[in-house]
């Protein structure tokens, strides 16, 4: 009898285990496909929303999340509008992201910075992306200065979201990948073939990271402006990038010229 008390027992464990750990060996089956939709949502969905963060430039997707997997599916693929074509395997990814009740901690673990520090980050600069910002150094490949559309601190453009507190609404890994792939209308075309190098997304990330700390407790940044506004400025964004563009190789042309003047003796 003791034998048969032990042996039941002894199941009755088992059984306890296998009913606790059940629902963890579960959820590591959805884990993986949530976690690529985390990492994929941050480069190249969180430059215009959140899930539970509020608006952006783009909707909270909070309440779609509440959707028919079917009518979800739609609208992740509608927003290849701006993010570009979506394979069907990273539209699913996206999909179980939203589903998930975890969401949120996704995100947070995915946008964690590694352990591992790149030699970008390393690198990063403060100061250097300032003077980037503000045209005060060029950019590797010869885009227009971000403040030719865009402000931080009420120094810079207008016609685009000010950017004062965007690393604190943001988070450095949106910010390098809408820096770096920008998925907005008028940035694409702003950089296309002239892209933003990665070195050069670090500085700028550093630097928006400083102005962010250093808005005064309690204080509220400019809001961001969204959709109609962006619209209505696009053609006279392009006219503001060109002209920047335009100056620029003017002062680099009158500066060539003079010094052959010099070299020639004409001065």
């Amino acid at each position: 009898m003791k034998r048969i008390e032990t042996n039941r027992s002894a199941i009755r464990a088992v059984l306890v285990a296998v009913l606790v750990t059940l629902p963890f060996v579960a959820r590591g089956a959805v884990a993986p496909a949530s976690a690529t939709g985390a990492k994929l949502f941050l480069e190249v969905c969180a430059g215009c929303h959140s899930i539970g963060g509020g608006d952006q430039a783009g909707p909270d997707l909070i309440a779609a999340a509440r959707l028919p997997r079917e009518n979800l599916r739609t609208t992740v693929k509608r927003m290849e509008e701006n993010a570009g074509p979506l394979k069907p395997e990273q539209i699913e990814a996206l999909v179980d992201l939203l589903k998930d009740p975890d969401v949120k901690v996704l995100l947070a673990a995915a946008s964690a910075p590694a352990i591992e520090m790149s030699p970008e980050r390393k690198a990063a600069s403060a100061s250097t992306g300032r003077r980037l910002f503000f045209g005060e150094a060029p950019l590797a490949n010869r885009g227009s200065p971000c403040f030719a559309c865009h402000s931080v601190a009420g120094r810079g453009g207008n016609l685009a979201v000010d950017l004062t507190g965007v690393h604190a609404r943001r988070g450095e890994a949106a910010l390098l990948s809408t820096t770096e792939k920008p998925a907005f209308p008028l940035m694409k075309a702003a950089y296309a073939g002239r892209p933003v190098t990665s070195q050069e997304a670090y500085h700028l990330a550093a630097f928006f990271e400083e102005s962010a700390a250093k808005i005064p407790a309690g204080a509220t940044p400019p809001a961001e402006r969204t959709g109609a506004l962006h619209g209505a400025a696009t053609g006279l964004a392009v006219v503001v990038l060109a002209a920047v563009a335009l100056v620029s190789r003017s002062r680099r042309g009158s500066v060539r010229s003079r010094m052959v003047r010099k070299s020639s003796g004409g001065e």
